[in-house]
């Protein structure tokens, strides 16, 4: 009786690998050849010489897909496929990109790596020779081995493996051993005659170039072939937005070749993703650009735009919106906040300022992120600073448009993991910048032109105006939150780079020595008449966060327009009649 192989109890595999150590040659006729299912047997087949009676010789047969099988067998003619060599050439080309394809699925590996070089080097010495059979498909699988036992000369195995890890030794298959001799011949007859058939091709060379130009090829690549190769696959979604995309007439000239681009392969990834970020530096025109992309989807599709931007931007918005003729709305957060639940669909939602919805458990992020859900809307956001300290700020605004549990093809933890271990590592340069001393010496600065509230006397020799008191009610309600932003706006300039932190300092002692000559000389303190914009992040580059204690007032209730919360008519102050004593304290800057 013969041996059952299913691969549960009793492993192909193992009985191939103990019979193959016996013969000097074999013949195996397979459906599907697994480049690296050949890893198993090519330690065995190493000792071979090649050549002649001293060799593999693997017949691979044409399977059909399961959708090609159902056509053939709805055909309304029964006439046999005639092959000729046009149709061999194709085919065989066609089995060449299938054994391409091969190897860029899944994560190459060390062990891959020797095996698929075994394997090129024992076809290039004869060991392996590889036919492919084309006169008809052939779903056979069949493993014979041959060895100088005038008793037992032919060892087979028949059954359903193909030539896989899968098929040799996981899923469940259903093979038996023939060791009748009668039996064996015969098969092996019926094998011969497919190997010398007219329509069966050699295509030992073409697997051989295929693994030797792969990532498992013995040659080195040059870096720059590996840069090309990268720069290629980066920049496909961008030439498919320079060829997708056409920017409106109503822009004219008003963009540069950059933001051209940019533009172009913004509208790409908003039609192919649903959304899409605009990051750059102040100045660059991220605001046109975001209106161009929004005007090209309501060219091409028809959208209407719903625009979200700090109050102190509604009017450049309106006046975007009213110079390119884009059909939008323009709200404030705070607004928007408030008619969000009850708005009509916009199908385009671009956010200004994005950095501010870092936080997911936020009342403006949840507001904005149901919209959009709900209404499922494709989404620009803008910002500066997209990426403020960690990973989840960025996360956090994909989160707008991008749901939970959608599979994005990529598994990151195991970079996120090494990032989590860096910034813990003592050693790590990045990590350094958050170590202790640096924290506690910039959290101890006392930042006191920040919080002249703090310094107001108690009791003044003459009692404030009206105008002096509002004054001073407003230093006192904004120096806490101030003082905050500056210290961490100085944690920003650091992370950026020694040279920034080092200029932002610079600028603090300057503007220090100003407080105190003014101090030592009795003069005015000046404060100044500030406004919102020598605040503001994108103008002035010393309290970048600025807007969003603007923002934090705005949702306090103050209304829209107001702006006496931080940046209102500050005027200098007495020092006498608003100032203690211990002057020298300006100095803890």
């Amino acid at each position: 009786m013969p041996r059952i192989f299913d691969n549960i109890e009793h492993q192909l595999l193992t009985a191939l690998q103990q019979t193959v150590e016996l013969v000097t040659r074999a013949d195996f006729c397979i459906g599907y050849f697994n480049l690296r299912g050949w890893r198993e047997l090519a330690p065995l087949v190493e000792p071979w010489p090649g050549g002649p009676g001293h060799t593999c010789r693997l017949l691979v047969g044409m399977q059909r897909l399961p959708e090609d099988e159902l056509r053939t067998s709805l055909r309304l003619t029964d006439d046999a496929e005639m092959m000729d060599n046009q149709t061999a050439l194709r085919l065989k080309k066609k089995l060449a990109e299938e054994f391409r394809r091969q190897l860029v699925i899944g994560v190459p590996t060390n062990q891959d790596e020797v095996a698929l070089r075994r394997l090129a080097a024992q076809i290039r010495a004869r060991k392996l020779t590889v036919k492919l059979f084309l006169r008809h498909p052939l779903h056979a699988k069949l493993y014979l081995l041959y060895r100088p036992d005038p008793i037992n000369p032919i060892i087979g195995y028949l059954g359903s493996s193909n030539l896989t890890l899968a098929g040799l030794s996981k899923q469940g298959e259903l093979n038996v051993d023939v060791l009748e001799t009668d039996a064996a011949q015969k098969l092996s007859r019926w094998f011969e005659d497919r190997w010398t058939d007219r329509w069966c091709l050699d295509i030992s060379d073409e697997l051989a170039e295929i693994v030797e130009e792969s990532w498992a090829a013995e040659r080195l690549i040059p870096p720059y072939h590996i840069y090309v190769k990268m720069a290629y696959h980066l920049a496909q979604e961008a030439r498919a937005g320079l060829s997708e995309f056409r920017i409106p007439a109503d822009f004219g000239h008003r963009l540069f070749d950059f933001q051209t681009a940019a533009v172009k392969i913004a509208a790409h990834h908003l039609n192919k993703r649903g959304g899409v970020l605009i990051g750059d530096v102040v100045g660059l025109g991220k605001t046109l650009m975001a209106t161009a992309v929004a005007r090209i989807f309501e060219d091409d599709y028809s959208l209407e735009t719903l625009i979200i931007c700090p109050k102190n931007l509604v009017k450049m918005w309106e006046g975007y919106r009213d110079q390119y003729r884009l059909w939008a709305r323009v709200l404030s957060i705070s607004r928007a906040l408030q008619e969000l639940p009850d708005l009509r669909r916009y199908r385009l939602v671009v956010l200004d300022e994005s950095h501010n919805l870092r936080n997911r458990e936020g009342k403006r992020f949840r507001a904005i992120q149901e919209y959009i859900q709900k209404n499922e809307s494709r989404c620009i956001l803008l910002t500066v600073t997209p990426y403020n300290k960690t990973y989840l700020d960025l996360g956090s605004q994909l989160r707008l448009w991008v749901p939970e549990d959608k599979n994005l093809g990529i598994r990151p933890e195991r970079l996120l993991g090494e990032i989590a271990i860096a910034e813990d590592d003592p050693e790590d340069q990045y990590a350094r910048l958050y170590a202790p001393p640096v924290v506690d010496t910039i959290n101890g600065l006392r930042l006191p032109r920040y919080g002249l509230g703090n310094y107001a006397a108690s009791r003044p020799g003459q009692p404030p105006t009206a105008i002096e008191k509002k004054l001073l009610d407003d230093l006192s309600r904004a120096g806490k939150r101030l003082m905050g932003f500056c210290r961490t706006n100085l944690f920003k300039r650091l992370e950026s780079s020694g040279q920034v932190f080092i200029q932002s300092v610079e600028r603090h002692i300057l503007r220090n020595y100003i407080f105190l000559y003014a101090i030592e000389q009795g003069l005015p303190l000046p404060i100044g008449a500030q406004d919102a914009a020598l605040l503001d992040s994108r103008v002035h580059d010393e309290d970048e966060d600025i807007g969003d204690v603007m923002d934090a007032f705005d949702y306090e209730g103050e209304e829209e327009g107001s702006s006496s919360d931080v940046a209102g008519d500050w005027k200098s102050l007495q020092p006498a009649r608003s100032l203690p004593a211990q002057a020298d304290s300006a100095s803890g800057d």
